[in-house]
């Protein structure tokens, strides 16, 4: 938890609390640096006691995905499934449904799949470092604000088209990447 304050302020010092802007960036939207936003699927298959991942929001709170915990489908069940619900390394995923805002980044090019509450932002690495994006996307502002624009009422639902509207610092691809060295070696 303090190695997590720390990104946190390092975050702040370089490049100021999305809140405030104070250090005066450009703001561009999410969806200015992702080649795709979209959720997985909406049939759940059969769940097998071994087999292909199926990672719902319910993997994701805990920062990173937790495969462990997933429920398993078939092969076959796999391979029937549309690209758009098939993560990259490097997307980042998003829960979307209930617990909104919880966050992490593929950072293994293992095959799996994604269900309809979890997001699949998919990046254009050359436009955002993705481990940038998501300390970004775990700022207090940036949850507040994706939680301020769910709809529904029993259960939110942070909808697509909001998420590629989430306001996103334009700030140097250099400074970014400085971050995300300090964070790999907070990490180590």
């Amino acid at each position: 938890q303090q190695l997590d304050e720390l990104v946190k302020a390092r975050f702040v010092e370089l490049f100021g609390d999305p809140a405030t802007n104070e250090k005066g960036w450009g703001i561009r939207n999410l969806e200015n640096v992702t080649a795709v936003v979209t959720y997985g699927l909406t049939v759940r298959p059969e769940y097998i006691s071994e087999g292909i991942d199926l990672v719902s929001a319910r993997e994701l709170h805990k920062g990173y995905v937790d495969y462990n915990a997933a429920p398993k489908i078939s092969e076959n069940d796999f391979a029937k499934l549309s690209e758009k619900g098939k993560p990259q390394k490097n997307d980042i995923l998003f829960s979307k449904t209930g617990s909104i805002g919880h966050c992490a980044l593929v950072t293994e090019g293992k095959p799996f799949a994604i269900t309809q509450n979890a997001a699949r932002i998919g990046l254009k690495t050359e436009a955002v470092n993705p481990l940038w994006l998501l300390y970004y996307l775990r700022m207090d502002y940036i949850q507040d604000w994706c939680k301020d624009h769910a709809k529904g009422n029993a259960v939110k639902d942070f909808q697509l088209q909001d998420m590629k509207v989430i306001p996103l610092f334009d700030c140097p691809m250099e400074l970014q990447n400085q971050f995300a060295t300090f964070v790999e070696q907070i990490d180590k």
